[in-house]
This record gives structure tokens, sequence and C-alpha cells, in this order.
């Protein structure tokens, strides 16, 4: 019973990183993207999170059913924060009329995407390995918990600057035409909406 448990732990622990067939990001050869304004992106985008600096941060382009994603690496579920390592995962299934793909995002969309991401990551070194581990599964199963978190990544995005960026995005993908019901759906469940963002900002920014 003890190593079927320890089978299903580990079988998840790949599942959730997505650590396996991921291609490492590669400026040069990633189709579609400037590698220059890229580097600004990320670069500019982490001067808002002083409390990452020393954190190793790998970006990956690879097809996803969402724009974004945030997981720490395989082993990393076994260290303390500071020796973690965590990869970022950027949409690049670009077909046509797929307007969540962060290649056809605008500069403004892509920070505010890169910030939701990033505040994964600030969120994920406040936890413990057990703590991490726990935090993965309840994701999974618990749609209130997924709920729940994502409202509060979107807080800390906000609170780091990104609130007018993250807006762009959410009110992007809800006005967009051409994005399915079932994406703007998810959004809707799971992510704070444009207005709830918009008056966050406001609050914490203007005082309004």
């Amino acid at each position: 019973m003890a190593k079927l448990r320890t089978f299903y732990i580990v079988l998840f622990l790949l599942i959730i990183s997505n650590y396996v067939n991921a291609q490492e990001f590669n400026f040069k050869y990633t189709k579609g993207l400037s590698i220059e304004i890229e580097k600004q992106h990320f670069k500019k985008a982490m001067e808002s999170f002083n409390n990452i600096d020393s954190t190793t941060i790998k970006v990956i382009y690879k097809p996803l059913k969402s724009t974004g994603a945030a997981r720490p690496t395989f082993f990393s579920f076994f260290k303390k924060p500071s020796k973690r390592i965590y990869k970022i995962y950027l949409n690049t299934k670009c077909k046509p009329n797929n307007l969540i793909c962060y290649t056809n995002l605008s500069d403004s969309s892509k920070y505010g995407v890169i910030g939701h991401e990033l505040s994964h990551i600030i969120d994920y070194n406040t936890m413990s390995s057990t703590q991490l581990i726990g935090f993965g599964f309840k994701y999974i199963f618990s749609k209130k918990f997924k709920h729940n978190t994502e409202h509060k990544i979107d807080s800390i995005a906000i609170m780091h600057g990104f609130g007018e960026q993250l807006y762009q995005f959410t009110n992007y993908i809800f006005s967009s035409e051409n994005i399915t019901e079932r994406y703007k759906f998810k959004k809707e469940i799971y992510y704070m909406s444009p207005d709830s963002i918009l008056k966050l900002h406001n609050k914490h920014f203007t005082g309004n």
C-alpha cells in the first residue's frame, strides 16, 4: 500500500511539473518572437518583484491549453525555496484565430501574463515542500481551492503593479469573438473579472 501511494505521488508530481518532454526556452529559435523584446519583457517584469531576484526561473515555449503556467521542476518539490528551480510555460500553439497564444498577444497583455505567472512563483516560495505537494493536490482536485488560488495570484500581480496589464489581457479574452466560450467560462470561474481587477488596482494605487 505504501509503495502504491508513493507511486501515485511521484506520478502526480511529474504531471503537475510538466517536466517530461518540455523544450527549454531558446530565444534564437523561438518562432514569431523577437529575442531582444522578450528579454526586455522579462527583465522589466522581474524588476517589480524584488524578492524573486535570486530565484532560478526557466522560460519554456510550448503548446498549452491556456496562455501560461508556472510550475516547480520535479526535484524542486523536495528542496527549500531558495534552492528551487521554476519553469514558466508560455503557449505557442498559434493556429489561426488562436487568440490565447502568447505570440499573438499585445506587449501589454504579455506583461499581464508574465506578472501573473511570476506571482505564482512568489506564492510557491512561501511554502515548504510538504505544503507545496499538498497545494498541488488541492489545486487539481478542488475547484473552490483553484478559484481562491487564482484570485489570490491575480491580487499579488496587481499589488506588484501589473493591474492595468492584467486588466487588458483579461478584457481582451472576454471581448474577443474568436475565443471559445469554454475558455471564457474557465476564466470566469477561476480568475478575477476585468472589473474586479480594475477596482482592486484603483483601490490600491489611487485609493478610489
